[in-house]
């Protein structure tokens, strides 16, 4: 309709005059948000019985959750990237985490019930982009590798590692085989690696 598509270009707008003002070359923005369903599984009598709870309690709504459309400038590059609300929230557990009573920054509170309507998911979207706004402001936290992963960008040189992400598999370099006392010259006796894989696990 001409309402919707005069809201999305008013947002758009919004969106990009937010990047004018921001000195720094990262920044990132919720622009919409949209209900996503998860197919309930038909063997499943309990997903069955929610589809009904669901369907008879409105406030609840049809959707399963709610997906924000984050739009990210990052070193004069624009993407696109969704995330949930739980991931938002185990983003701010691992900031809490890294950065203790410093942090400073106040993730919206859960809700005990979702909510699918209108006004609260807009009051949602409003209170994370104030915690994306604040957070993009800290370049500690921004540069950090886990910050750039739940933004969808590409790890930067310089990243700041932390004990959170996993950490690569150094690689293994290889022993010579052990040679046995009266073994024929040239032709060392190589043990099982069965065994040496069980002790690799022990450790």
């Amino acid at each position: 309709s001409a309402h919707f598509r005069a809201l999305t270009v008013a947002q758009k707008g919004h969106f990009g005059a937010a990047m004018a003002r921001t000195p720094s070359s990262f920044y990132a923005e919720i622009d919409r948000y949209e209900i996503v369903e998860e197919p309930a599984d038909p063997e499943n009598p309990l997903a069955k019985g929610m589809e009904v709870l669901k369907a008879r309690i409105p406030l609840m709504g049809q959707g399963s959750h709610a997906e924000y459309n984050i739009r990210v400038q990052n070193e004069g590059k624009y993407h696109i990237v969704r995330r949930r609300f739980a991931e938002f929230v185990t983003l701010h557990d691992f900031l809490k985490r890294q950065f203790g009573p410093v942090l400073m920054l106040e993730l919206p509170k859960k809700t005990p019930i979702r909510y699918f309507n209108q006004d609260k998911l807009e009051d949602r979207k409003n209170a994370l982009n104030v915690y994306l706004k604040d957070l993009c402001k800290r370049k500690e936290i921004v540069d950090l590798v886990e910050v750039q992963r739940f933004f969808g960008c590409q790890v930067r040189p310089g990243s700041v590692p932390t004990g959170y992400a996993p950490q690569a598999q150094a690689p293994q370099v290889q022993q010579p085989a052990p040679v046995v006392v009266g073994a024929a010259p040239g032709k060392p006796v190589v043990h099982s690696d069965s065994e040496d894989e069980l002790a690799r696990w022990d450790t």
